[in-house]
């Protein structure tokens, strides 16, 4: 439950991954220590299904992203821009 860090030599947040509370990964990217988003992340429906695909920046959403229904379909309104 919760967030999930890995910690590079330096001290770095390298990756982190977020779950739910019956222990299902629910998002994959970096979570810095202040808990803000940051690069690429992945978002995933309750069965595992990847739900969307996209980067952060200080914590919102930036670039495009791609969003996919649960039966792993690209949906058509998925690609926007920030």
């Amino acid at each position: 439950m919760g967030i999930h860090r890995e910690y590079g030599p330096d001290g770095s947040v390298t990756a982190a991954r977020i779950y739910n509370d019956i222990g299902r990964i629910i998002s994959e990217g970096i979570v810095d220590v202040e808990g803000k988003r940051w690069g690429e992340w992945k978002d995933y429906y309750p069965d595992g299904n990847l739900r969307a695909v996209g980067s952060y920046t200080d914590n919102l959403r930036s670039g495009k992203w791609k969003f996919y229904f649960n039966n792993k379909i690209i949906s058509p309104l998925s690609l926007y821009s920030l």
